[in-house]
């Protein structure tokens, strides 16, 4: 039966440290310019659109290795020198075709995608990029990206940086991705503008090629899926789903979201959250974690369990220890249980209530299980689909499911003045047999 720790660096409140080494970004290219005006050139000079479109060489796949034989992959570059353990990761460093090396790092153990890009990009602001180039004096968000490398969700992030170094301003490009790969954490970077397709190319290869040689295997999830979150026409963040049984015939349910939203043009919310679940396999909850990590910061780690016939949650709130039995009827829904659920009223005969009560255990209150319910609005039976509305507190979503499973495929999320669009772009398995 389940609990216990997941091994995510959000659920152990990991301090995500950079390495500083040559790895990362060596060189100082970067293009010179007149006028730097905020975020995207509207009417950027020929010039700036030439160096955006520089792309280098790629050649056939070639096999690396770290030297210690725990990871594996292959790349259409060539690796410099050798892959070695140091300060606890492996680097990677490669050419683009730029005068900047690009590199990767791969780690052990899990990262939290958004919060990590952003600490790198402050310490390579910071350390790197200043040290090398002069001091930066404006920097801009330019793009937010997330989508699959294979099976394995990624999460992007690109900047555009001027340093004046008294003759004229200098403006140069950094690009970050981010990803967790059977609960191993990479990180790749790049400092210079252009190169844009071939650095991810590369990055794409490492991510669906790499191989890892633990003790211990990654246990396979029977069912498993990947979201993208999109605002305003842009990938902002992922969201994942996976189902593990143990011998019991237990499940174990991670659901995991890393997110970035952008604030003002140099500024965004990095927001990255792990909810674990065990249930029986018809969803009824046994146990549950809750961890938030916002801006780098740990908001919430949480964990709620069946105490004397009551549910009980400890941990750590916004800053503030927790140890309160909730005061509830019943157990809270679960991922499992509203999935199920959600599934039986599609299936149920028109005469049946149109509506399905819930309640949940969420980081917004978690010393209450808060009321949730999923209203079916309508089917559309030549496209598969129905349209559910599914409500949790305040919050009301609009969703399109597959009409014949529940799976969702879509959701309109308000959140404050914004819609966040989340899609569904992967999924494995089933969670109903």
């Amino acid at each position: 039966m389940g609990g216990g720790d997941e091994g995510s660096s959000t659920s152990q409140g990991r301090d995500v440290r950079l390495r500083q080494r040559s790895m990362i970004h060596r060189g100082t290219g970067f293009c010179a310019l007149l006028v730097f005006t905020p975020l995207v050139l509207s009417a950027e000079p020929q010039w700036l659109t030439d160096a955006r479109a520089r792309e280098g060489q790629l050649g056939e796949p070639r096999d690396i290795q770290s030297s210690d034989g725990w990871f594996s992959a292959k790349l259409p570059v060539a690796v410099i020198g050798k892959i070695e353990k140091v300060q606890g990761s492996y680097t990677v460093e490669f050419s683009v075709g730029s005068a900047n090396t690009a590199s990767c790092e791969v780690f052990p153990d899990a990262v939290d995608p958004a919060a990590f890009l952003k600490t790198a990009a402050e310490k390579t602001f910071s350390d790197v990029i200043e040290k090398a180039q002069g001091k930066v004096d404006r920097r801009a968000l330019e793009a937010i990206d997330s989508g699959q490398f294979g099976v394995t969700p990624y999460l992007g992030l690109s900047w555009l940086y001027r340093v004046n170094v008294g003759k004229a301003p200098l403006l140069g490009a950094l690009k970050q991705y981010t990803a967790v790969k059977q609960g191993h954490g990479i990180y790749c970077a790049h400092i210079d503008v252009g190169y844009v397709r071939t650095f991810q190319s590369v990055v794409k290869a490492l991510v669906e090629s790499s191989i890892f040689h633990d003790k211990e295997p990654v246990a396979a999830p029977f069912y498993y899926e990947t979201s993208v979150a999109q605002l305003k026409g842009m990938k902002i963040g992922y969201s994942t789903v996976t189902l593990e049984r143990d011998a019991d015939g237990d499940v174990k349910t991670i659901e995991r979201t890393a997110v970035i939203i952008p604030v003002t043009p140099d500024t965004a919310s990095y927001i990255d959250t792990l909810h674990l679940e065990w249930t029986h396999a018809d969803g009824a909850m046994i146990n549950a974690l809750l961890v938030v990590s916002l801006n780098d910061s740990l908001d919430s780690n949480l964990t709620l369990d069946a105490k004397q016939g009551r549910w009980h949650v400890t941990g750590e709130f916004k800053g503030k220890k927790i140890d309160q039995l909730i005061d509830a009827a019943g157990p809270p829904g679960t991922w499992l249980s509203r999935a199920l659920q959600r599934r039986a009223l599609l299936n149920a005969e028109p005469s049946a209530s149109q509506e399905a009560p819930s309640s949940a255990w969420v980081s917004a209150d978690p010393t209450h299980f808060t009321e949730s319910r999923t209203t079916l609005l309508g089917k559309t039976p030549e496209g598969g689909q129905a349209s559910l509305r599914e409500s949790v507190g305040g919050l009301v979503a609009d969703v399109t499911v597959d009409a014949a499973t529940g799976q969702e495929l879509k959701a309109l999320v308000p959140i404050g003045n914004q819609t966040i669009t989340m899609e569904r772009i992967g999924t494995q398995g089933s969670y109903w047999r």
